[in-house]
């Protein structure tokens, strides 16, 4: 959930979509539809944490069943459209110019896994390069 002034936004994973809410009246303004081209017919997008982006008038939604960030148009009430990002995203946030992402399932930094005696390492993700910004982002001064 996500709330401004005006909107409370409700993910429904289990339906693929997102309620918007009046904030003075306690009425539901909408229900956006999260569907992929093509496949409107099914479910499994599974909507979770939001991030909304007051100036641009965009909501920030990550799409866990699909592995992506979706961008929703809040006065066009659609879908603009889906930024690939890591394995099961949980949250997203919008700091610094930059699209943040909180993935619950992956690979994460650290030391490895330890395997059984005489079978290979896995290698170790600090051997990867870093993709995403460091976090929290360093506060502007």
């Amino acid at each position: 959930m996500v709330a401004t002034a005006d909107r409370v936004f409700v993910s429904n994973a289990a339906d693929d979509s997102i309620t918007v809410i009046d904030a003075h009246t306690n009425r539901v303004e909408a229900e956006i539809p999260i569907r992929i081209p093509g496949l409107e017919r099914l479910r499994g997008v599974q909507p979770l944490g939001m991030a909304y982006l007051q100036d641009a008038g965009r909501l920030l939604v990550a799409e866990a069943g699909i592995d992506a960030v979706g961008v929703i148009d809040v006065q066009g009430r659609r879908v603009l459209g889906h930024i690939p990002v890591g394995w099961f995203p949980t949250r997203v946030a919008f700091a610094g110019g930059q699209i943040l992402v909180a993935n619950a399932w992956g690979s994460g930094w650290g030391r490895p896994i330890p395997t059984t005696p005489g079978r290979p390492t896995a290698p170790s993700p600090r051997s990867r390069r870093r993709a995403t910004p460091s976090w929290p982002p360093t506060p502007p001064s």
